[in-house]
């Protein structure tokens, strides 16, 4: 076949852009100016789940996970800190640490404090597609959090509440690897 359109028949791509088969007939595909963000082909059309990508929302999903833990933690640390205070001077009283609780109590909500907020902010910012760098050092501060929190319950021998914290540590480790895979 010769004259206007050949080139669309025998599969041949008009210049600047490729043809692709598929059931319909042959259609000229151009690349496209502008690039969507994940969220917004995460809620186009009627088939939602099609246009998630598993890796994506993963990485929400663990962001939104301690963001979630940590602030709670952090509103819970703040809004009764006597009676958390009172609870831990209990608790560490036969540990080694037993005279720094007041101290520790404050620098562990601070770190959960900041620990929450970026991992908030970091869900907020991955869910409009404009980056990870503060989700992953949200959980790179949660991992932290994390070992101090260890450090303080082995210390005071609450093996149990250690053990606790180690299923969390692993999502925290999950979550590093699930932004390791797209870098």
């Amino acid at each position: 076949m010769t004259g206007p359109g050949a080139s669309e028949h025998f599969g041949r791509a008009p210049r600047g852009g490729t043809t692709k088969r598929f059931w319909q007939h042959r259609v000229v595909l151009k690349a496209p100016r502008l690039r969507a963000s994940r969220a917004a082909l995460a809620l186009k059309g009627a088939n939602v789940g099609r246009f998630i990508e598993p890796l994506w929302f993963g990485q929400l999903a663990v962001t939104a996970f301690f963001a979630i833990a940590f602030l709670q933690s952090a509103v819970d640390k703040l809004v009764d800190s006597e009676g958390n205070l009172d609870f831990l001077s209990g608790h560490f009283s036969a540990s080694p640490l037993g005279g720094m609780v007041p101290l520790m109590f404050w620098v562990i909500a601070a770190l959960e404090t900041i620990t929450g907020l970026c991992c908030g902010v970091g869900f907020i910012l991955l869910l409009i597609g404009t980056g990870s760098s503060l989700a992953i050092a949200g959980i790179e501060l949660a991992l932290l959090s994390l070992l101090c929190l260890f450090f303080g319950q082995r210390l005071a021998k609450d093996y149990p509440g250690a053990a606790v914290l180690a299923a969390y540590f692993a999502v925290a480790i999950l979550g590093l690897v699930l932004f390791a895979k797209t870098g």
